[in-house]
């Protein structure tokens, strides 16, 4: 009765663990991890030297208008429902793989739109009106 859940959790953990050193491979920025892990500035440096990730200088590249909106299909499929925007932490590698849209970029953005943006696509009625009595 104590082994299988023992055994259980070491898997969640394991994979956790992978999920982890994926984003940081895929230059996922210290805010992501530190609100999606928990993850200190110490010990996200720590790992990004482990796994040989250059560091970051500069403001991240913005995504074009192309990969943005291909980013935004994507998105919004997942958060479809999700009060908070957030996405699971392997949602945001799958994200990455389909887009092709670099982390930061995806979390800068996604955030971008989580905090101000209408997640549904849909034009709500006071701007209809606006743009309907020109």
């Amino acid at each position: 009765q104590v082994y299988w859940p023992m055994i259980d959790h070491l898997r969640v953990q394991r994979e956790s663990e992978e999920t982890l050193q994926s984003l940081i491979a895929a230059d996922a920025p210290h805010e992501m991890l530190l609100i999606l892990f928990g993850l200190n500035a110490r010990d996200y440096g720590r790992l990004r030297r482990t796994l040989s990730v250059n560091p970051s200088v500069g403001r991240p590249p913005e995504a074009d208008e192309e990969s943005s909106h291909r980013l935004w299909q994507a998105w919004s499929g997942r958060v479809d429902g999700e009060a908070s925007g957030l996405l699971a932490p392997v949602d945001y590698l799958e994200l990455h793989r389909e887009t092709g849209v670099p982390m930061r970029a995806i979390w800068n953005l996604t955030q971008r739109w989580a905090q101000y943006g209408n997640r549904t696509g849909q034009i709500d009625d006071a701007a209809a009106q606006v743009g309907g009595d020109e």
